[in-house]
């Protein structure tokens, strides 16, 4: 007859070998982070993008983004591909992808005509706190400098001289800013003097505890009837 002595012996040898099972499968798992596309070229057709082993967004268009992709971090293998012709535009390779996090991985015009890839690292919304995060990033291959205004301009400065380098990514973008939730009407301007408006946006209500980025796009005074033009998308970031 089996003893209390024993029966409780049994029982942690059971926990135990539960916990030693759970612990392997966990460690055994490769560490994962969460990529967004966004079409940011205007010259380009639908992207379809893809890692070595993963698919992350399928004939994308320009001005859309896809959603958060689980794909392996580390060092990965990025393909572009033009869904027109089959062909590659773009193959990357990025060393900087860290276990656990969220990026935004941009396509935007180069100094060729060509497509750039920018990556930049996203702040997720977090629902605990009533402030906003706000990002701006300037993705238009002419706007130049230009500076995010809450308003009109140039009372309440948000973002400032902010300018496409696909090189430099610093120089197009700058860290969120917490602002309070609700509604906004913005501004993007020129970051000089007289100030020029480039775009006057609608309002645009911003959620408590959302993360956001407002992307300007297009070309200031299009060229010919083939060129977009300015024009301004704001992303949510959100799982």
């Amino acid at each position: 007859m089996t003893s209390a002595a024993e029966k409780v012996t049994c029982l942690f040898a059971v926990v135990y070998l539960l916990l030693c099972v759970q612990c392997n499968k966990s460690s055994s798992e490769p560490p994962v982070c969460h990529v967004m596309s966004v079409h940011a070229q205007p010259n380009l057709p639908p992207l379809t993008i893809t890692t070595e082993n993963n698919n992350i967004t399928t004939a994308l268009g320009y001005t859309n983004y896809s959603p958060y992709t689980q794909i392996p971090a580390g060092q990965l293998f990025l393909t572009a591909t033009n869904t027109q012709t089959g062909l590659p535009a773009l193959q990357l390779q990025v060393n900087t992808l860290a276990a656990g996090k969220y990026y935004s991985l941009l396509l935007v015009e180069d100094e060729e005509n060509l497509v750039s890839a920018v990556l930049l690292s996203d702040s997720i919304a977090r629902t605990d706190t009533g402030k906003v995060y706000l990002r701006f990033v300037n993705a238009s291959p002419n706007a130049g400098e230009t500076s995010l205004y809450a308003g009109a301009t140039p009372p309440d400065t948000l973002f400032s001289n902010l300018e496409l380098n696909p090189q430099q990514p610093d120089a197009m973008t700058a860290q969120p800013r917490q602002i309070a939730p609700g509604q906004w009407s913005f501004t993007i301007a020129n970051a000089n003097l007289p100030y020029d408006t480039l775009l006057q946006l609608p309002p645009l209500t911003l959620q408590p505890g959302g993360s956001y980025t407002l992307l300007l796009l297009g070309y200031k005074q299009p060229s010919g009837p083939g060129q977009a033009p300015l024009s301004a998308q704001l992303i949510p970031h959100r799982l």
